[in-house]
């Protein structure tokens, strides 16, 4: 495909609709929120209003990406779809990066007109794809990273030190460090950024926060209790918090134990517990989470509980664990 038809397609419309509304992936990574402030700093470059809508809670985001959002939310407009709905227009540009489905970005039903969407994305389409006014999906790429240093590259603009940093760590991330996925674009586009002032050091203390969310993730599956019926659970200390992603790779490294179920139970903020569920197909934890005010299938589930300690929200689920939850096999 042809990174200067992406270019001009950018340009364009950009420059006839009002504002241009930038939409990563749920649950960003450093390739989706990289990539997206790329874009911002290309509407920039037009004069053009850009806001990249973020719909994660900060407990829902990995860490490092909670640090990317602080550090340039002052710089480029990041905002919810709540907030968007004051402002939405009939005239304004929809830029869809690292993402083609409707069901991974906040907003799908608010596109109204689809001639004033651009999907930028490096993943096949399937019948999720959203309809759109152009498309630049590339799946040979390596990242959205690298589609969107391609096309500062051919804009010829100095791109600033902060955005080169994002987005070779978007590169980073989805070539494992420069050791998959490569082509020779993908070494043109990391020659480019470092050229601009991407700093391996910041980079590297990215990756540092994700190894030590894998060290809180192990401590915390250390904690695993077996109770009966085959049931493994997890109660954090009340002193650590935890992200809902790390809640669910514990109780997902519990489920290899040879139970039928697992738990993990931990502050996610403040004022907030939060459970994390998962079954093997003989328990069905949708059921139990729903019981608790949250939801999902009966193999994956989770909750979210205002108000009350770790201990308090442990022995409600101990309670409310029992075998008529168990699914019936059919003969």
């Amino acid at each position: 495909m042809e990174i200067s038809n992406l270019r001009i397609n950018l340009k364009n419309r950009m420059l006839r609709t009002d504002k241009t509304i930038i939409l990563p992936h749920r649950y960003a990574d450093f390739d989706a929120i990289g990539s997206a402030i790329g874009i911002s700093y290309i509407a920039s470059n037009y004069n053009k209003d850009a806001k990249i809508i973020v719909d994660d809670k900060r407990y829902e985001l990995d860490r490092a990406v909670k640090y990317i959002i602080d550090d340039v939310k002052s710089e480029y407009e990041i905002i919810t779809s709540c907030r968007y709905k004051k402002m939405l227009g009939d005239n304004d540009l929809y830029v869809l990066t690292d993402v083609n489905q409707h069901d991974r970005i906040p907003i799908s039903p608010l596109i109204k007109n689809k001639k004033n969407t651009i999907i930028i994305d490096h993943h096949d389409e399937d019948d999720k794809t959203i309809e759109a006014g152009y498309k630049y999906i590339d799946t040979n790429v390596s990242s959205a990273s690298e589609i969107i240093t391609q096309v500062l590259s051919r804009m010829k603009v100095k791109i600033p030190c902060k955005i080169a940093t994002y987005l070779l760590a978007g590169i980073h991330l989805d070539t494992n460090h420069l050791t998959r996925n490569l082509s020779e674009e993908t070494y043109k586009a990391v020659d480019i950024l470092i050229k601009n002032g991407a700093s391996i050091s910041v980079i590297n203390d990215l990756f540092k926060e994700d190894a030590k969310s894998e060290k809180k993730i192990k401590e915390l599956s250390d904690k695993t209790k077996i109770l009966t019926y085959k049931i493994a659970l997890i109660v954090a200390d009340s002193k650590d918090e935890y992200t809902t992603k790390e809640l669910a790779k514990a109780a997902n490294s519990a489920l290899e134990k040879s139970v039928d179920a697992s738990f993990a139970i931990g502050k996610i903020s403040d004022e907030t517990i939060g459970i994390s569920a998962r079954s093997n197909d003989t328990l069905d934890v949708g059921r139990i989470m729903g019981e608790l005010g949250g939801g999902g299938n009966r193999n994956s589930a989770a909750t979210r509980i205002d108000g009350e300690s770790l201990d308090e929200v442990a022995t409600r689920l101990r309670k409310i664990i029992r075998p008529n939850f168990y699914i019936e096999k059919e003969e």
